[in-house]
């Protein structure tokens, strides 16, 4: 009888045949190849910003912020009840941040104005806060455009363009969503690995499995990807 129960809670992969495991693969590294696609896109778009004023700790409700960022296009914002403005950026990078004289009570202001910050890796919304004190009278200041490159940069990488060609070799834009792909594929497989192992050594299902991979991957993106650890480290 115990002989019988073993064998009913083998894995019922066992029973599959062998070419299915190939396929399964394949047709993993094809859907994550066609994932990537969006990654560039989402990539290039904007992130929205949320910038806190106090003074003395507590918050600037009213304050007039005129916010320019990498793209040179200005955000006109005022704060809220919280002390709170928010704005979306059209590019990711440095932003400066103006106060218009007249929205704060007198002789208080920012240390400079403009007050200059820059958004770290992907978060968004990203939070920044500025602190106002005595002493500080806010001057009148235009928005200025930021540099976002100099002439020189340009044109070396317009001479690189130039020179490379504007044809995109085949081989280089499929290897890369290969490569992809089967990380994606590979990192599921990973995860039902881990299902059937439990399964077949305990005969249980682990219900908590997926959000235990999930917890894994948001901890590996938190370390690899905004705090720059190296791959190894964070895994």
């Amino acid at each position: 009888m115990r002989a019988r129960s073993e064998t009913s809670t083998a894995p019922a992969f066992r029973a599959l045949p062998k070419w299915i495991i190939p396929i399964l693969i394949g047709f993993l590294a094809l859907c994550g190849a066609a994932l990537s696609e969006s990654t560039p896109a989402h990539a290039a778009s904007g992130i929205d910003i949320v910038v806190s004023i106090q003074h003395d700790g507590q918050p600037v409700s009213g304050a007039k912020l005129d916010i320019m960022d990498s793209a040179n296009k200005q955000h006109t914002v005022t704060t809220d009840a919280q002390g709170q403005a928010k704005a979306t950026l059209s590019k990711k990078g440095k932003f400066a941040v103006y106060f218009e004289p007249g929205s704060l009570p007198e002789n208080v202001g920012p240390d400079q104005n403009p007050t200059l910050r820059a958004t770290v890796g992907n978060i968004s919304p990203y939070s920044v806060g500025i602190s106002v004190s005595d002493g500080h009278p806010v001057t009148a200041v235009s928005p200025t455009p930021l540099a976002t490159a100099s002439a020189t940069a340009k044109a070396k990488t317009q001479g690189a363009a130039a020179s490379s060609g504007t044809h995109t070799s085949f081989w280089n834009t499929l290897l890369p969503k290969v490569a992809t792909g089967l990380t994606f594929g590979l990192l599921l497989a990973l995860a039902s690995i881990g299902v059937s192992l439990i399964y077949g050594t305990t005969g249980l299902n682990n219900f908590a499995h997926g959000e235990l991979v999930t917890f894994g991957s948001f901890v590996g993106y938190i370390f690899c990807s905004q705090l720059a650890w190296p791959g190894w480290l964070g895994l």
